[in-house]
């Protein structure tokens, strides 16, 4: 029986990941389609000046739909940044401080029961949840001044142009991205999927 010929439109991640997933099953006459000069899509990770700089897509989030495809295969490590955040007056914050205020978004996010705005939940529910929860009046007060940060990594994260628009939450808030890949950038895992299609076509030729 002859395999089918499939088409795949796009040559980013979710093309070649389906190409390598296909292929790995059994099907061989497999074409992906790609209207620019690259293949990769949001990830287009380029050297400048010696140096690889991811451009488009950069960390890979644990649970993701790519780091389930190559979470066994050692190509991620823990990333070693740190967060700093500097105020405009009193300049870089203590770690301590902000440790503090970043475990605060969760539970600022997860609370959000009310069929409101998030610039409205925020607004209401902000000083309760994070000021409130600092015990030294220096840093209720920069906690305080903290709230435009939050606002922008609600935002951000929630992927919306504005808070005012959406009312729900979506999936999880991913206020750290914990893992980097060890060389290469994000192309490594562009470079697994190629792997993996080349090897099960050698496969099922052989």
């Amino acid at each position: 029986m002859n395999s089918p010929r499939i088409a795949i439109v796009g040559a980013g991640a979710a093309g070649i990941s389906a190409a390598a997933r296909l292929v790995e099953n059994g099907f061989d006459n497999i074409i992906i389609l790609e209207a620019e000069d690259r293949i990769g899509g949001r990830i287009n990770t380029a050297e400048i000046e010696g140096n690889l700089v991811d451009l488009g897509a950069q960390y890979c989030r644990e649970n993701s739909f790519v780091y389930s495809l190559i979470k066994d295969y050692d190509l991620l490590e823990p990333r070693k940044a740190g967060v700093e955040l500097y105020h405009s007056k009193h300049g870089r914050l203590p770690d301590n401080f902000v440790l503090e205020l970043l475990g605060r978004f969760d539970a600022l996010y997860n609370q959000k029961e009310k069929d409101i705005s998030w610039e409205q939940y925020i607004q209401e529910e902000y000083s309760k949840c994070v000021v409130d929860h600092f015990e030294d009046e220096r840093d209720k007060l920069l906690a305080q001044n903290c709230l435009s940060f939050i606002e922008n990594v609600f935002t951000t994260n929630l992927g919306v142009t504005s808070l005012s628009s959406s009312g729900q939450k979506i999936g999880e808030l991913p206020i750290a991205f914990t893992l980097q890949w060890k060389t290469g950038g994000y192309r490594s895992a562009l470079r697994y999927f190629n792997e993996k299609i080349s090897q099960s076509r050698k496969r099922f030729k052989n």
